[in-house]
């Protein structure tokens, strides 16, 4: 699957990941499983992308918007991002944009 696939909990936690999904995140599938998003990538609940997944998961509405993602060694990348609230919390659908991101800033430049 190109697409990342993640279920989170009302907890925060990683509840399913396929293989695309921790290597989106430079991690590994059995370092996720059962694990919150905070312990796995500290910071990140003080982010614009976790606000709108907290927005998703209190209001169950589904939300669509594009992230840059900042990893632990300050690289970085883009994804575009669909979130759907489910009866588990809310699942989250990836696809990396990087290389579309730099076509499109090459171009303006």
């Amino acid at each position: 699957m190109l697409e990342g696939f993640q279920v989170i909990g009302y907890d925060w936690k990683y509840l399913y990941v396929n293989t695309t999904v921790a290597v989106q995140g430079q991690n590994k599938v059995e370092n996720l499983i059962g694990k919150t998003m905070m312990e796995c990538y500290p910071g990140i609940e003080n982010t614009d992308m976790f606000s709108q997944l907290e927005t998703c998961m209190r209001e169950r509405t589904t939300l669509q918007f594009e992230n840059e993602f900042t990893y632990n060694d300050g690289s970085r990348n883009w994804f575009e991002l669909r979130i759907e609230p489910i009866p588990e919390g809310i699942f989250v659908l990836s696809t990396n944009i990087t290389n579309r991101k730099k076509a499109e800033e090459e171009l303006l430049q």
